[in-house]
């Protein structure tokens, strides 16, 4: 009961049944995502099969717990989403599959049975994944066009050519639901920044020293080699820092964490590609982000518990 609404109905005498107490928390689960259970110990097994868990401290399991659990939830609410509005996928196409698994599997002197003792992973388990990897398969292909991939392949070109960039930041963090009066002081206090580095007042690199919020900060904003599309960089400061010459200083960009200031210090041209060369990395990339979206949409209106030991 909220202590206010509580005060309230003992100050006016009113006399009012004791509250059950609340069951305790069940330690088996990790998360509940509009009311289907991912279990602790799912999470445990992918980290099984992944690191190697005696050699972790309790501070980094429960690190990659968090981060494999946040991983389960979307893997989840795209399999909720496929249950309802996916297209159909039968049997045979999942034979289909299974035989495929099999005989590269023989190639390799190894059994199915062996496989599923390898993995700890059951034939049920087999087929319920390639089931929902062919939903999701069709679900792109009825919304992909040739014309689409190529203006993909366009847009991402220097992703494709495996073209990169050395960036430094000036980074000036703005908290979640500041009013937009806070942004716009980033924005004047990184352009005033912008304007000091250009006319020689400082340096870039002092100029992060100084003002920037970010443990890059300490190494002149030095940021490193990205990459085109890099997961951990937001997709507008990338943009913008490919397309920026060597040496330029950009306008302050907006991101989900702040405003930033960067530089591109060294570009390395990678190997010039065709659409044609490269169509099936083009078709990957362009069905993870399809899948990255539709995560986003049904984040917003999902109930997610997440509850991590």
């Amino acid at each position: 009961m909220h202590p206010i609404l509580c005060w309230a109905i003992l100050a006016s005498g009113v006399s009012v049944a004791a509250e059950p107490t609340p069951a305790p928390p069940d330690a088996t689960i990790a998360a509940i995502v509009n009311g289907d259970v991912i279990r602790l110990t799912q999470v445990d097994e992918l980290i099984r099969r992944e690191f190697r868990p005696e050699v972790l401290t309790a501070t980094q399991t429960h690190d990659i717990r968090q981060a494999v659990v946040e991983d389960l939830i979307d893997d989840l609410l795209v399999r909720q989403y496929l249950r309802e509005h996916g297209p159909a996928v039968t049997p045979a196409e999942v034979d289909g599959q299974l035989r495929a698994l099999m005989v590269s599997l023989r190639r390799q002197r190894r059994s199915l049975e062996e496989y599923f003792r390898e993995t700890g992973r059951t034939e049920a388990d087999v087929r319920d994944t390639w089931t929902n990897l062919l939903k999701f398969q069709k679900y792109v292909e009825g919304r992909t066009t040739e014309a689409e991939l190529k203006k993909y392949y366009t847009l991402y070109k220097d992703l494709f050519d495996r073209v990169a960039v050395q960036v430094s930041q000036i980074v000036v963090r703005v908290p979640a639901g500041s009013p937009p009066g806070a942004w716009t002081a980033a924005q004047q206090q990184l352009a005033q920044v912008k304007a000091d580095i250009l006319s020689g007042k400082i340096t870039f690199a002092d100029a992060a020293k100084r003002y920037s919020v970010d443990p890059t900060a300490t190494q002149g904003g030095a940021l490193g080699w990205i990459a085109r599309k890099d997961a951990l960089v937001d997709e507008a400061l990338a943009r913008t820092a490919f397309a920026l010459s060597v040496g330029a200083v950009s306008d302050p960009v907006q991101t989900p964490h702040g405003m930033v200031l960067i530089r591109v210090e060294a570009r390395k041209p990678g190997q010039p590609t065709t659409f044609e060369n490269v169509v099936d990395l083009v078709r990957e990339c362009y069905t993870e982000d399809i899948r990255q979206q539709l995560v986003q949409q049904l984040r917003k209106n999902a109930t997610i518990q997440t509850t991590i030991p």
